[in-house]
């Protein structure tokens, strides 16, 4: 691993802005020093296009509380969280008084002491990962305004100009996911994240179909979202493994390690471990228990883009991949999520980090990532570079 893709063993010296470096090296013509003002928190509530089925619960819409931080020289940065408390077991009211508790700690700190700012999160409110997130990715875009750098350049070496994108499909019957899986095949995606594990016959037709239907050359992988037993898994899995699938995403619920590794021996499927991995802890046990082959990081359920380069180096030293999940966000959350992944060496696969902006009704905020397609690129500009 390089020293540029390591870079967060050192966090971000707030010292070095103060003698007035640029994020080249080169001196600004004044010193600066910059501080933490006021927290926003709006709500922002999104409709999805049909809807979302999955085997923890069917959502119509979603609330997203973005945040926006100001500095005492006049920058935002902008932060998100999505309220899935079904997934990240946060309430939307939840979220907000996190936030409002934040706020007031956070004035006066520098915005680049992103070390500084986790530490007082872990003392003030160790349990709040959907608004520590959003507070670490609004500080990162400020970094990268102040250095005059896109965030990824923050974040490591960069190993890729685009992120490939999978096409999410829910719980539906076996013509409606061949229907949708037909018409973005023909908007260029190729690979296709299918959910699965609440009606096992539907679920042998509708893999099927999808595999007749879209040929040898597409990528299919399935999500049970937890949804198996392990003896369960192995039955229903043995059945659809025959459509050769690239990986099957949590099969078992969260702490069923061993009976995950045991799918992994016994049928010889690629594993992605999602549920089961919700901090650098829990990715030691998965790699321990061999329950994965991939972890798919989401930088709101390890609480920010700090804690997911962590988890990302544990990931690459033990020899696995891992995928740029989706919390379902539709604005900075993304862009936070595309700034990491190009800088993500073992995220070699397609990512789910834009099914926010595919499923939205409205398609907010899909122009800054070039729209919605079968591979993304970062929002252009220093920090995050999401419209202020």
């Amino acid at each position: 691993m390089s020293a540029a893709s390591n870079s967060w063993t050192r966090p971000i010296c707030p010292e070095a802005i103060a003698r007035g470096l640029q994020g080249d090296g080169s001196r600004r013509d004044k010193p600066l020093v910059v501080r933490l003002g006021k927290l926003e928190a709006v709500v922002r509530s999104v409709r999805l296009r049909g809807g979302l089925d999955m085997h923890i619960g069917s959502f119509a819409s979603l609330d997203h509380v973005i945040v926006t931080l100001t500095t005492s020289d006049g920058l935002s940065g902008h932060g998100e969280a999505t309220v899935i408390p079904e997934f990240m077991g946060e309430t939307r009211d939840g979220v907000l008084g996190g936030l409002n508790r934040l706020g007031p700690l956070l004035e006066g700190m520098g915005p680049e002491d992103i070390e500084g700012i986790h530490e007082l999160i872990d003392r003030a409110l160790p349990d709040a990962k959907s608004a520590r997130a959003a507070v670490d990715e609004a500080c990162h875009d400020l970094a990268g305004q102040i250095r005059g750098v896109p965030t990824w350049r923050l974040l490591g070496e960069r190993f890729r100009e685009r992120v490939d994108c999978t096409w999410p499909i829910g719980l539906k019957n076996a013509e409606a996911t061949v229907d949708e899986a037909m018409a973005r095949l023909a908007e260029g995606f190729r690979t296709f994240k299918i959910k699965v594990g609440d009606n096992d016959a539907e679920d042998l037709l509708k893999v099927r179909l999808v595999r007749e239907a879209l040929g040898p050359e597409a990528v299919i992988r399935l999500d049970a979202n937890g949804a198996y037993a392990p003896d369960r898994a192995l039955s229903v899995l043995e059945g659809l493994l025959r459509y050769d699938l690239e990986m099957v995403e949590q099969p078992c619920p969260a702490g069923e390690l061993s009976g995950t590794a045991r799918l992994r021996r016994e049928l010889g499927v690629r594993i992605l471990a999602d549920e089961s991995v919700f901090s650098a802890d829990d990715a030691r046990r998965v790699i321990d228990a061999g329950a994965a082959d991939l972890v798919n990081i989401k930088i709101q359920k390890l609480g920010g883009l700090r804690p997911a380069r962590v988890v990302a180096d544990i990931v690459e030293r033990a020899g696995l991949g891992c995928v740029i999940g989706s919390c379902i966000e539709v604005g900075p959350g993304v862009a936070a999520s595309a700034h990491f992944a190009v800088t993500c060496r073992s995220a070699a696969t397609a990512s789910d980090l834009s099914a926010g902006l595919q499923l939205s009704e409205d398609g907010v905020d899909a122009a800054a990532f070039g729209g919605v397609g079968p591979s993304i690129h970062e929002p252009a500009g220093p920090g995050l570079g999401m419209p202020r």
